[in-house]
């Protein structure tokens, strides 16, 4: 084995410094080649190593050695062959180290076993990191890797390897989870399990094409529940942190599958291994604004392939609505998923099941929300409030229902259904439905804390709501008004308006928790007031404190508030 290998006798150095890459000890056409790939990022680089082996191989490591800079870094080696197959050689990041510096010896991943692969070039990725290589080897005959195949065939090793390199990593991510005091758990996952190339075609670009590369996840596929956030690398102490007094116009929580004593969101479905996303989030928001909409659990399941089908239709832009994803379902709708199920690939647009056109569902525009570090996006025409940043989110959250959610997770799309708050450092934490299926996350759902300073990562973020009203071509559906708690304040969804479906008794107010007797309205917060409290108002500053509620706090508007615990 020693003597069969192969060495690949070539050093590249590749120093991050103020956003530069130098290369040394390689032909002089391949450092302006190396150059022309590096994103223009300051601290992102790609690079690509052509690689001529002169025949096929099974077997592909790299030896070397990598020093990280801060606590998203990441380093990343991809084998690409003649015919664009992609494998991973090796990936790590800071939760998946102690240290800031650590040396490689002929380390592989799904490059340890492959069957007759003939490569082409070595893609190299990082993040706020270096690397060094100083070699890479290789076996050209299957022979050479009998002894690590054994009785097994090339395809069922390595899979076996894989398992292997994933328990490893999750025990390494779990002990320095704790060590940097993070919230969250590795597991396995339906996302973890996956391939390289697979868990790249999760992920899209805004013209839902795939992307050239897999984001900077930091563990994120291997996701079981807490709360998920970039964090600290374990070497670094955790701070002590003095809790920030809140400051907030809205509820410290809100959860839309906990509303009235009743879920509002739609079952968790699966994408599969597609780059259809987007598809996911915009139906999935679409379909809770719906039963919000009528106040009702109509739970439509619509067909995500019958937006795929017609991303590319001129009508899915125009001079009003530019927004690709949901400007189909504006502009030219979705059916229902037995109408057109999905299958991931694009089909023909406006084709499947009979009557097509009666089965249409759309909506009627929508509004999107922005973060500060956006501001790119400032000169789209699209109505865009990109003022307020996580406040105005919160705010369309509460008025329209679930939004779709962009940025949280880079080039990933999601569903917004909640958020709390982190009453230390009063970050929002967001509560996402994701299009993984029920196997990934806390049955296909996440807690991710984001913070500002890691837009530079998770690239800025974007929240999209749905204008009423819904357009059904078909069905005439009446909001329902009901008052289940018998309070005397009534319940009709997400509309501002008090519709003729509520009965006489109902008050002119809308009822802030249709599962609670004791509260009625909201206050211009939107907290619940106790119904003995509804109107209760500051006087010269000061608020008549009601044992058991906790109402004693002056606003600034003259209205009574809550002290958060």
């Amino acid at each position: 084995m020693k003597n069969a290998l192969k060495n690949i006798k070539i050093l590249l150095v590749l120093l991050v410094l103020a956003g530069t890459v130098y290369v040394s000890g390689i032909p002089q056409n391949l450092i302006s080649k190396a150059a022309e790939n590096i994103s223009s990022s300051q601290k992102d680089f790609s690079t690509i190593v052509p690689v001529d082996t002169g025949k096929p191989v099974y077997s592909f490591s790299v030896s070397g050695s990598a020093y990280f800079a801060g606590d998203k870094s990441l380093i990343r080696l991809i084998l690409v062959d003649t015919q664009g197959n992609e494998y991973l050689i090796y990936e790590t990041y800071s939760l998946l180290t102690d240290r800031y510096s650590f040396a490689l010896s002929n380390s592989c991943e799904e490059t340890c076993v492959l069957d007759a692969v003939i490569p082409q070039h070595v893609r190299i990725e990082g993040y706020d990191a270096s690397f060094d290589i100083k070699k890479f080897s290789y076996a050209t005959s299957v022979q050479e890797i009998r002894s690590r195949i054994g009785a097994l065939s090339i395809s069922d090793r390595s899979l076996a390897i894989k398992r292997e390199k994933d328990a490893g990593k999750i025990q390494k991510l779990n002990e320095n989870i704790k060590k940097a005091g993070l919230k969250w758990t590795a597991g396995e996952t339906s996302v973890s399990t996956m391939t390289y190339a697979q868990k790249k075609k999760l992920f899209s670009n805004p013209d839902g094409k795939p992307l050239e590369r897999l984001p900077n996840l930091q563990g994120f596929e291997f996701y079981t529940g807490g709360v998920f956030e970039i964090g600290r690398p374990p070497s670094s102490p955790t701070p002590t942190i003095t809790p920030t007094p809140i400051n907030t116009a809205f509820p410290l929580s809100w959860d839309w599958r906990n509303r009235h004593g009743q879920n509002w969101m739609t079952p968790v479905k699966d994408q599969e291994t597609y780059p259809t996303c987007w598809a996911f989030g915009t139906i999935g928001a679409f379909e809770a604004f719906i039963n919000l909409w009528y106040n009702q659990h109509l739970d439509v399941d619509l067909s995500e392939q019958s937006l795929i089908n017609c991303q590319n239709d001129p009508r899915s832009y125009d001079n009003q609505c530019i927004e690709g994803d949901v400007c189909i379902l504006q502009n030219i709708g979705a059916v229902d998923e037995t109408c057109v199920p999905y299958v991931g690939d694009q089909g023909v647009c406006e084709s499947g099941c009979a009557n097509y056109q009666d089965k249409v569902w759309k909506n009627y525009d929508h509004r999107t929300y922005i973060t500060e570090s956006w501001a790119q996006y400032s000169q789209r025409r699209i109505p865009i409030n990109k003022s307020t940043g996580d406040e105005k989110i919160k705010e369309g959250l509460i008025q329209h229902g679930p939004m779709k959610i962009d940025g949280v997770i880079s080039a990933h799309s999601m569903v917004l259904a909640g958020y709390k708050t982190d009453t230390v450092d009063q970050r929002p934490i967001f509560m996402v439905k994701n299009s993984w299926g029920g196997n990934w996350g806390q049955a296909g759902y996440a807690n991710i804390k984001v913070d500002p300073a890691l837009y530079d990562i998770v690239t800025g973020i974007t929240a999209t709501y749905y204008v009423p009203p819904v357009i059904n071509q078909t069905n005439i559906i009446a909001t329902q008004c009901v008052d289940n708690d018998n309070d005397g304040y009534c319940n009709w969804g997400i509309s501002e308006i008090k519709p003729n479906t509520c009965p006489s008794k109902c008050k002119p107010v809308k009822d802030c928790n249709d599962s609670d007797p004791s509260l009625g309205e909201f206050n211009i917060y939107y907290e619940c007031m106790p119904i003995a409290n509804s109107h209760m108002v500051c006087n010269k500053g000061q608020c008549v404190k009601i044992k058991g509620q906790g109402y004693n706090e002056c606003r600034n508007s003259g209205d009574c508030g809550r002290i958060a615990p």
